[in-house]
């Protein structure tokens, strides 16, 4: 049995362009969200060095969006990279610049 090791190439990360975009979403959560509660327990992520994978097990739109504006508000020091289908990333391109790459369903 071969095992195909793919490497991932990381897109070309913007924050001019991410913040822009983070400042645009900040108004959405404003409108459609009460609140947004994020658990203090454990070691305080702001703390830790190197790498830092956040992951949600709900795979809607708004995650995406949230995880922007987390990394804008608590990681400001750390690009941010994440998901989203290949398809719907040919479409919007922009999001690449934003950290965002495409995966295959």
């Amino acid at each position: 049995m071969t095992t195909q090791r793919h490497e991932l190439e990381l897109p070309t990360y913007s924050p001019r362009i991410a913040g822009w975009f983070a400042w645009y979403t900040r108004r959405f959560f404003a409108r459609d969200f009460t609140g947004v509660r994020l658990s203090r327990s454990g070691t305080d992520p702001t703390r830790l060095e190197g790498p830092l994978v956040i992951y949600s097990n709900h795979p809607g739109w708004w995650d995406p969006l949230f995880f922007m504006l987390l990394g804008d508000n608590i990681f400001p020091r750390r690009p941010g990279y994440g998901p989203m289908d290949a398809e719907a990333l040919e479409k919007y391109g922009i999001f690449r610049r934003m950290g965002v790459f495409g995966v295959e369903r």
